[in-house]
């Protein structure tokens, strides 16, 4: 069975190398993290870089964006993260895990997720894949 922990902003494992001190805690191969984009882009992490750091041990992503000043998370289109460079990189590292859309707290929170739903085809499209 696999495990992920996700960092959460204000929490013990809150950004990429805090998630990398716990690998070394706790070494299990089946032990992985989850890809808040969302949370940390809020942590001001450099979304690749994370992805370059954690490499295969990302076992989900969870999309939305997040601009670090309310908890709210907002559409995929709102581009305040490099898209293109988070499913290049993720590419890059042959992830192959699940992409969920999460957004919430937003008036008309069906559009929203149709509208993200889309902005990925579209970036999956472009980016090959």
């Amino acid at each position: 069975m696999r495990l992920c922990w996700e960092p959460r902003v204000g929490e013990n494992v809150s950004n990429t190398d805090a998630m990398l001190r716990l690998f070394d805690a706790i070494p299990d191969r089946n032990f992985g993290a989850v890809l808040d984009t969302g949370h940390q882009n809020a942590q001001k992490e450099i979304l690749p870089l994370s992805i370059e750091k954690l490499r295969d041990r990302i076992f989900y992503v969870d999309v939305s964006d997040k601009d670090g000043r309310t908890n709210t998370h907002l559409p995929l289109e709102q581009e305040t993260i490099d898209w293109e460079g988070v499913f290049l990189a993720l590419k890059k590292h042959q992830f192959n895990g699940y992409v969920a859309i999460d957004v919430g707290h937003i008036p008309k929170i069906d559009e929203a997720y149709v509208r993200s739903k889309i902005f990925l085809e579209d970036l999956a499209q472009r980016l090959g894949l």
